[in-house]
Parts: structure tokens; C-alpha cells; sequence
């Protein structure tokens, strides 16, 4: 056995001095040159081990981007909404002391004061936070004087008609705001924000033939927050990063946007969203609302403040009911739909006929309301009709009809919302 031993490690020794000589690798090295590269299907591991790793950053990357934005832009509506609720209080503080009653009463006097006191709050409420160009413009709804006329027609001589055609809808003309009609004996009742925009008319600064009315409201808040048309509380400069506003249309007056670049939406009595189907007739005014229950599924999608039945169906201005039923009342007695004699002005300016003033110049009867600053959310789209909307109701927070079919799966439940921030 040791003979074959030594024959094979002699055998051996040749073989590899015979490879020295020829200047040949060593076996050894042969055997791992065959194994020196990886083979495609390892190559194709490789490659989707990478990319399954890269998805994973990349959704990571995306949810802290979309968890960023969201924090943003709840950081700008509660800064809003603290300066908002500020006003407010001044503004109610401001109530307690004004026994002025509307300078020209639609109804010819309700016969109650502590209803007209009602009404003319309500009226001043609008031009102190409005959403739309038509709120500032006072009990008259027409911009520069005291008495409403129709489309087209220009009272004052001035060359402007006190109503245009903006967008296939009736809105004031934006070149009436602040004017006087001294020769007449009547005067402007417009608010301190409607004034501001005439000037800006005036001066170029704002250019409403680029005006776009999603973009409204945001410019009312902004206008409303850095300079309030009553008491003293307005923004402090640079407590808004240049991210926080933007001027998205061009037209010279700045929004508030949200961490995505767009416009908020500010609702200053969006009922609908708990009585999003209320008949609109003749007959739906009625205490008992028999035509129009209250509901919470969309306002829970906005908000974190609970409401019980009782509360939903309060007026928090007016607990008592009064100004609505003195409205009933006067209907009944003058023959007249409630809607007739709850609305601005004369003429049929809104497009809507007499039915549907009433939620027209103010809001559904008997419904809890609060201020709502909302943003779109990530997908950019808001679920609600839009603030200027009058005719379907899109300035009370009316959902989209794919939002009343389907709440839960509808647009409005990745809106970003001050009620659903307040605790």
C-alpha cells in the first residue's frame, strides 16, 4: 500500500512540474475559473432583490412626503383657524353693543324686535367672513349703493352695471364696490373688505377678467385674516410662509393654499353637510321639518366634533327659533312662501326665482353650523359643490352627488379640515 502511495505522489509531482514547465495554471486554479461569474438567473435575483428594496423606499419616501404635507397643511388651517375664532369673539362682543337693525328691511318689518336684531346680525356676519364676492356687499346685495336693480342696469350712471355676467352667473360688479351716491341721497353699505377690493380694482392690483371663483373663498379668507373688517385681530406678518399662500389664478388677490398648492375652501355655514337633502318647495319651511331630517355621515367625514340630534337641528345663533318662525308666521298671514321674504334685495338676480332665498341669502333652517377651512387633500379633489355655488347649494358645504352616493369612498375623506383638527 505505501508503494502505491509513492507512485502516485510521484506521478503527481511529474505532472505538475510538467505544468511549471509549460507555463500552465495549477489544477486547482482551473477548477475556480470555471466558477468565476454569476449566472443569469443569480443576476435576476440580484436585480429584483434591488428592486423590490427600491418600491419599498420609494412607497416609504411617498407616505412621509403625503404624512409631511397633511401635517403642513393642518398646521396652516389651525393657525387660520385660531385668528378665525378670535374674530369671531370680537365679533359677537361687537353684537352685544349694536341695536341697529337692517337700514332697509326686506320683509317691511318683522313686528319682533329681538328677529330683526337676529336678522341683521346675520347679515353683518356675512360681510365680517364672507366666501363670496356677494356677501360684502350688504343688506341691498348690490355693490356701491343702497337699492337693488337688475341685471344689466346701471343706476348710477357710471358706466359699470350694477350686476354682471361673471362666469354664466349674476354676480356684483366688482367695479361698483365702494362707490357713493351722493346725488341720490343713498350710500354704501358695503363692508371694509369690499372697499379694499374697489381699490384694488382701482389700482390695477386685482384683475378680475383672470379671476377663477374656486380660488374666492381662499381670497376672502386671506383678506378676511390680514385685514378684518371689525376689531382689532389680523395675522402678524410672517406668521404665513411664502408655502402658505399663493395668488394660483392670477389675479392679483393672494389664498391661503394648502401644502399642495391649492386653494383652500372656507365655509362660513355649511349646514348641508347635515341636511344634505332637504326638500326645496313652497311648503318645506316648518318647525318640525318634516321634509329634510338631519343626518351625520358627512360631517363626521370632516369633523371630530360630535353632534347629538338636539344639536343638529339648533341654530346655535338663534336657539330659540325666533327669526324663523316669525318668518313662518308672516308667510302664513301674508299668503306668501317662507322663501319670499327671506332674501336680499328685489330682483331675481341669483337665477333661482323666489323659492330657495331663504337658503340663498342665509342658511337651512334650524341646522348647527361652524366655521369650515378645508383643504382638498392629496387627490385635489373636494368632494363639496364650491362656496360661490348658489344654486346647488355649494355655499352651505352641499356634498357632490358621487359623495352623497358613497361617503365612504367619495372624495371628501381625505380632506384636511379644522373641525377634524380641534379637539
Amino acid at each position: 500500500m505505501m508503494g502505491n502511495r509513492n507512485v502516485k505522489n510521484q506521478v503527481c509531482r511529474v505532472r505538475c512540474a510538467d505544468r511549471v514547465l509549460k507555463n500552465d495554471p495549477p489544477l486547482w486554479s482551473a477548477q475556480r475559473t470555471l466558477r468565476a461569474g454569476f449566472s443569469m438567473i443569480e443576476l435576476l435575483v440580484v436585480v429584483g432583490i434591488i428592486i423590490a428594496l427600491a418600491a419599498m423606499l420609494f412607497s416609504v419616501l411617498g407616505r412621509t412626503m403625503t404624512n409631511a404635507r397633511i401635517k403642513a397643511t393642518r398646521v396652516t388651517i389651525m393657525k387660520i383657524n385660531t385668528i378665525l375664532k378670535q374674530q369671531r369673539t370680537e365679533f359677537e362682543q361687537a353684537e352685544t353693543k349694536n341695536q341697529t337693525y337692517p337700514q332697509k328691511s326686506t320683509f317691511g318689518g318683522f313686528g319682533e324686535p329681538t328677529a330683526e336684531k337676529l336678522y341683521a346680525k346675520k347679515l353683518r356676519l356675512k360681510q365680517a367672513f364672507p366666501q363670496r364676492f356677494e356677501d360684502l356687499v350688504g343688506p341691498d346685495g348690490v355693490a356701491g349703493q343702497f337699492d337693488r336693480s337688475s341685471v344689466g342696469f346701471d343706476e348710477d350712471g357710471d358706466g359699470n352695471t350694477d350686476w354682471e355676467n361673471l362666469g354664466g352667473v349674476s354676480r356684483p360688479d366688482l367695479e361698483e364696490f365702494g362707490q357713493v351716491m351722493s346725488s341720490s341721497g343713498t350710500f354704501s353699505d358695503d363692508s371694509t373688505i369690499g372697499k379694499l377690493i374697489a381699490t384694488k380694482i382701482a389700482s390695477g392690483e386685482f384683475n378680475k377678467s383672470l379671476h377663477v371663483p374656486a380660488t374666492e373663498s381662499a381670497e376672502l379668507l386671506y383678506l378676511t385674516i390680514t385685514s378684518s373688517s371689525f376689531g382689532v385681530t389680523t395675522a402678524d406678518d410672517g406668521e404665513f410662509s411664502a408655502k402658505e399662500i399663493a395668488d394660483t389664478d392670477g389675479d392679483g388677490l393672494m389664498e391661503f393654499v394648502d401644502a399642495w398648492g391649492n386653494p383652500l375652501r372656507f365655509y362660513r355655514w355649511p349646514t348641508r353637510l347635515i341636511r344634505p337633502d332637504m326638500d326645496l318647495s313652497d311648503n318645506s319651511i316648518n318647525p318640525d321639518l318634516s321634509n329634510g331630517g338631519s343626518r351625520t355621515e358627512y360631517w363626521n367625514l370632516v369633523s371630530s366634533v360630535k353632534l347629538d340630534q338636539s344639536t343638529r337641528e339648533t341654530d346655535p345663533d338663534d336657539v330659540t327659533r325666533k327669526m324663523y318662525d316669525v318668518i313662518i308666521k308672516k308667510a302664513k298671514l301674508s299668503g306668501q312662501s317662507a322663501e319670499y321674504y327671506f332674501h336680499e334685495g328685489d330682483a331675481d338676480v341669483d337665477g333661482i326665482g323666489d323659492s330657495g332665498r331663504l337658503w340663498s341669502t342665509f342658511h337651512t333652517p334650524y341646522t348647527y353650523h361652524s366655521f369650515l377651512i378645508i383643504s382638498a387633500g392629496q387627490d385635489g379633489e373636494l368632494g363639496l359643490l364650491e362656496p360661490f355655488n348658489i344654486g346647488q347649494f355649494g355655499h352651505l358645504a352641499q356634498p357632490t352627488q358621487a359623495t352623497l352616493d358613497n361617503p365612504n369612498e367619495s372624495s371628501l375623506v381625505d380632506n384636511i379640515s379644522n373641525l377634524k383638527s380641534e379637539e
